[in-house]
């Protein structure tokens, strides 16, 4: 009997985490090369991409630059996001058909000067289907939506919450808390913070002055790594700062600096450790004046725009090195770091055609830690990239816009390592640094790690989408997609494809404005 598909059953999986795009209930839409990030691209002015979303409506990326709305004083409104879809699904040459929905609703209020506040809820069902089952069987995870609820024999859903409340005071402040998440960056992936995993609680203070945002954000994540219910994870925090420097009109400079602890161990428990709520504060000193207990990541970010079409961004993220063992070359197991480079260009040649190309790379037990529950990850999804660490990817997006047509291609190439205990007739216990659930305190070697070492796995996968937007108040599109996945190694091989069709609405249901 056909149930519910994953409605983000766009998605592909490298390794044991789906690579999937943004749950379309969040406050923000990360759709690749939109027209609101093209706009955003051309636009002058002192924009900070790289942090999203941004802290006041208009004010960051992917939303319209041109906001007609600004000039109200206060707005209220309702609006629904649903899908319906179906096709059919090929396993390894096995057919079986497919439907699927989702419904979510949202409420937001905005005093234009001073106040805003939303609230939202979606609920996402999916069929116990090939990798996706594994997902929601071993992880119990429905990617961008969730912790997965059994509820059936071959049916999970996940309900995703969200919401917040945010104050400008003055000028140059704003204060937010919430339940949401962020995306630290300028690619289609971040290495820093994504929004690869579910929400969490946070709070955020963001300070803008001349050609400078700082950003601090502090947020309670949940750990179920050892098996245990949901309401039984094991609670840590985190704190990151995000400064971003508008160098000038073509060139922004950011850093970023995060550390997670956890909420209580054998000998005590911490909290919200003070000490880590001073927003002016260093965390790697104050982290090794402590004990060196938790776990302290740094990175770096760039975005040039070569022209009003064209930006090329990177990142760089560093866990843990030694420039004495990176100079030796020697594969030192605690040289954890990663990297990204990747360029878009908008309307290429002809308008409403663009392009993103991007590649990321992640060392072995890059974002782990001694204690599992310090690993940079929340609900067994990693808060950074989808391949968590000992991966390699390239990712492509074409975009093809012609009146009411849409015209979406994806292309990922990734080649990526585990342990081999994760094939059930290897019960091999070594660890070679792809899972960030599991302590880095045994790797399987010290010197001699590479990308790709352990359970090493090829990965492609590929997505058309083509859309039809229909004019109403409801604004609905009707859209049809192949997807295609292929995974191999040397111990399975997984050939699928997706055959899926449908009607999805993203708009206003109803709207009160100015009151």
């Amino acid at each position: 009997m056909n149930r519910c598909i994953l409605i983000l059953l766009m998605p592909a999986v490298l390794g044991c985490c789906a690579l999937h795009a943004q749950h379309p209930a969040s406050r923000f839409l990360r759709e690749p090369l939109s027209p609101a990030e093209r706009a955003l691209c051309k636009a002058s002015g002192n924009f900070h991409t790289g942090i999203q979303p941004a802290a006041w409506p208009g004010e960051g990326a992917w939303q319209p630059v041109s906001d007609t709305a600004a000039a109200r004083k206060k707005t209220l409104s309702l609006s629904a996001t649903g899908c319906l879809m179906g096709g059919g699904v090929v396993r390894n040459g096995v057919f079986s058909g497919a439907a699927g929905d989702n419904l979510g609703v949202l409420i937001t209020l905005e005093d234009r000067k001073r106040w805003h506040a939303s609230l939202g809820y979606s609920a996402v069902g999916g069929i116990r289907v090939g990798y996706l089952r594994e997902l929601a069987d071993s992880l119990r995870i429905i990617p961008g939506a969730g912790f997965a609820h059994h509820a059936g024999e071959d049916l999970y859903i996940a309900h995703y919450t969200h919401g917040h409340i945010g104050y400008r005071a003055g000028k140059y402040f704003h204060f937010e808390a919430g339940k949401g998440k962020h995306f630290w960056g300028d690619g289609y992936r971040s290495l820093i913070l994504s929004d690869n995993a579910n929400a969490y609680p946070y709070l955020r203070l963001t300070t803008e002055v001349w050609k400078v945002k700082y950003t601090n954000l502090w947020i309670q994540l949940r750990d179920i790594s050892a098996g245990q219910a949901l309401r039984d994870a094991r609670i840590k925090y985190s704190a990151l700062h995000a400064l971003s420097w508008n160098v000038s009109n073509r060139v922004t400079l950011s850093v970023f600096e995060m550390v997670i602890w956890q909420d209580r161990d054998s000998t005590s428990r911490r909290h919200l450790d003070f000490n880590y709520l001073n927003p002016l504060i260093f965390f790697r000193p104050l982290e090794y004046a402590q004990g060196s207990a938790d776990n302290s990541i740094l990175g770096m970010g760039i975005r040039v725009k070569a022209s009003s079409d064209v930006q090329v961004y990177g990142q760089l993220v560093l866990d843990e090195f030694k420039w004495y063992e990176i100079r030796r070359a020697g594969g030192w197991w605690a040289n954890k770091f990663g990297g990204q480079i990747g360029a878009k260009w908008f309307d290429a040649g002809t308008p409403g055609l663009s392009f993103q190309s991007e590649l990321n790379f992640v060392r072995p037990f890059t974002y782990t830690h001694g204690s599992v529950v310090q690993a940079w990850g929340h609900l067994n999804q990693g808060l950074a990239h989808p391949g968590g660490a000992n991966f390699f990817e390239w990712v492509n997006h074409v975009r093809c816009d012609i009146g009411p047509w849409s015209f979406r291609e994806q292309f990922s190439w990734g080649s990526f390592g585990r342990d081999l205990d994760t094939d059930p007739d290897l019960p091999g216990l070594e660890n070679y640094g792809g899972n960030l659930f599991r302590s880095y305190s045994n790797p399987v070697i010290d010197y001699g790690n590479k990308i790709g070492q352990g359970l090493k796995s090829a990965f492609t996968f590929h997505r058309l989408e083509v859309v039809r937007s229909l004019e109403g108040a409801f604004d609905l599109e009707i859209f049809a997609s192949h997807t295609w996945r292929f995974e191999r190694n040397d111990y399975h091989r997984d050939n699928d494809h997706f055959l899926m069709a449908g009607i999805r609405a993203k708009g206003m249901l109803s709207r009160a404005e100015d009151f």
